[in-house]
Order: C-alpha cells, then sequence, then structure tokens
C-alpha cells in the first residue's frame, strides 16, 4: 500500500460505526475527492498503518449503508464500496469515490476539494471558479460503449475521419496518422 496523496486516504472503522460514527466528515471527503480527480477512501486503516487490525471483520450491511449515507449527505458524489481481505485475514472497506462530472457539494451547501494529502473547504469566489472550470463532461472523458469498428456504419466513420483531417482544432502531426490510429487518438 501507498502513503495517503491526492487520490488515497485511510480513515479509521469508528468514522463510520458505533456512537463515534462521524457521517459529515465521510461526506466532506467524498466531495473533496469527487471534486478533484476521483479517489479511495480505504475505511478500516488506521492513519500511518499498511493493513486493518488482522482481527478486524466488518459488518456485510456497512457497504449499503456506506453508499446510502453518503448518497443522503452529499450532491453529484458516486461512490462503489468494496468489502477487502488485507493479506493479514484483516477486513477494511475500499471506497471508490468517482470524479464528479458537474461540481460536488455536500447536502447542506459545503464544497471541498482534495489538495494533496488533505481536504480543503472552497469558499467564496473559489466556489464560483470551481463551477465556471467544471461546466459539464468534457468529451474526451465519456467513455466508449465498446461497439466494435466493424459494426459502425462505414460512412459515418469516414466522414469523422475527413472531418478531423479538415479541423483546424486538430494538430498537423495527428492528421498525418492512418485512418485507424486517428480513430485510435480519439477513442
Amino acid at each position: 500500500m501507498t502513503l495517503e496523496n491526492q487520490h488515497l486516504d485511510r480513515k479509521s472503522l469508528r468514522k463510520v460505526t458505533g456512537k463515534s460514527a462521524n457521517w459529515q466528515e465521510l461526506a466532506s471527503d467524498c466531495v473533496c475527492f469527487a471534486n478533484s480527480a476521483g479517489g479511495k477512501l480505504l475505511i478500516g486503516i488506521e492513519d500511518g498503518a499498511e493493513q486493518p487490525p488482522a482481527e478486524q471483520r466488518v459488518e456485510p450491511g456497512l457497504l449499503d449503508t456506506l453508499r446510502r449515507r453518503v448518497q443522503e449527505l452529499t450532491v453529484n458524489v458516486i461512490v462503489a464500496p468494496r468489502l477487502v481481505t488485507a493479506e493479514n485475514g484483516g477486513q477494511y472497506v475500499e471506497l471508490t469515490v468517482a470524479k464528479a462530472f458537474g461540481v460536488a457539494s455536500t447536502s447542506d451547501g459545503r464544497y471541498f476539494l482534495r489538495v494533496g494529502d488533505s481536504c480543503q473547504p472552497v469558499l467564496g469566489d473559489d466556489v464560483m471558479r470551481l463551477l465556471n472550470e467544471r461546466p459539464g463532461v468534457p468529451w474526451e472523458a465519456l467513455s466508449n460503449l465498446q461497439v466494435p469498428r466493424t459494426a459502425v456504419d462505414a460512412g459515418k466513420q469516414t466522414e469523422l475521419v475527413q472531418r478531423l483531417r479538415a479541423s483546424d482544432r486538430v494538430k498537423a502531426n495527428t492528421k498525418e496518422k492512418s485512418d485507424p490510429e486517428l480513430l485510435d487518438h480519439y477513442v
């Protein structure tokens, strides 16, 4: 495992279980990752530790609780919890937070951004800057539908290649690629 960084953070299992559960802090952490490039929260591994305690077991219902509580406490945040058993036999939750397509916030209107290995609040004019920098989903970030090229309309494919080569927004060295290379370049 690696140290905490821009894309990885560790949280004690106590942060999401029992009387010491702090759901607002978890929501803030998820917003941080969503407003950055996404990331993972390793819930059940203490700060500075490489693995969870060997005897630690995670209640299976916690995965649904995590998903539900994060959804209730955030806006534009998508999470995917997964139960992981470490090499030492201890269990923890790997909570993957997707990069938000828009701007993520807590349900009470607070904004956060992951900077290095910490979560920073976004206030005042910086909120407007964040909103302006993330107007929507760039087409490059959209995933393809895994349709093989043989199933694509050949006429439309040819037209796309011609338009790419004619565009003043495509670099000259990119235009020099063969048709299959050009299509690979633009996924």
